[in-house]
């Protein structure tokens, strides 16, 4: 990766493997020994390769996906199975990952047995490709709406629909919106990328203010 990458850095918290790393030197590398959760991101596109600690998986995620004006562009990271199925099923059961979805594309690559590592797991693992949407599905400035509304949704994932949303939507909006989207109302709350394409901000008239929340 060091002799195809124009520039590189490599975030390192193991003072053993920092010392492996720095024995093999590259000009354009620059290691740094930290947490990734403590590190700025760079300003320019970059692209990410990792392993990443798998108890700390939801927050590195969030550290690159949740700022949808950020240079991060794409990714190939190696992490808990489960966790990478969670990102990518067509059930949503978390908000953030309907957030992600409307800036990157999230696709289970393959799964890797925990005999490939040396001390090998307790848990299968997974490589997951990120990839920045050429176009996203709502504009940066309405995605702190967007998250809030999914987040309301998701509360109860396997409700139907017209009761996940009749806190948000008038009775006959919701009405238009299933016959727009060719969805019975039984159809759960849960799968959200259903319908996060089709829902503008201005459509959503009862939605309750709420205090903004940093994510």
């Amino acid at each position: 990766m060091a002799e195809r990458a124009g520039k590189g850095i490599a975030v390192e918290y193991d003072a053993r493997l920092v010392d492996r790393l720095r024995r093999k030197t590259f000009s354009n590398v620059k290691i740094i020994q930290d947490d990734i959760l403590n590190i700025k991101l760079p300003g320019e596109k970059f692209v990410v390769v990792s392993h990443i600690p798998y108890a700390i998986t939801m927050p590195i995620l969030k550290k690159l996906l949740n700022n949808p004006s950020s240079g991060f562009q794409r990714g190939l990271l190696v992490m808990e199975k489960g966790a990478a199925k969670r990102f990518t099923s067509k059930f949503v059961k978390d908000s953030y990952v309907a957030l992600w979805r409307i800036h990157f594309h999230l696709r289970y690559m393959r799964t890797i047995s925990a005999c490939h590592f040396s001390p090998p797991p307790r848990v299968e693992s997974a490589l997951l490709k990120i990839e920045r949407r050429a176009v996203p599905v709502i504009r940066p400035k309405a995605c702190f709406a967007f998250w809030a509304l999914a987040s309301d949704v998701l509360k109860e994932l396997r409700a139907p629909i017209d009761e996940a949303l009749k806190g948000v939507f008038t009775r006959p909006q919701i009405t238009r919106l299933r016959r727009h989207l060719g969805i019975g109302p039984d159809f759960a709350a849960g799968f959200l990328s259903a319908i996060e394409r089709h829902v503008p901000k201005e459509k959503w008239s009862r939605m309750k203010r709420k205090k903004r929340i940093s994510i």
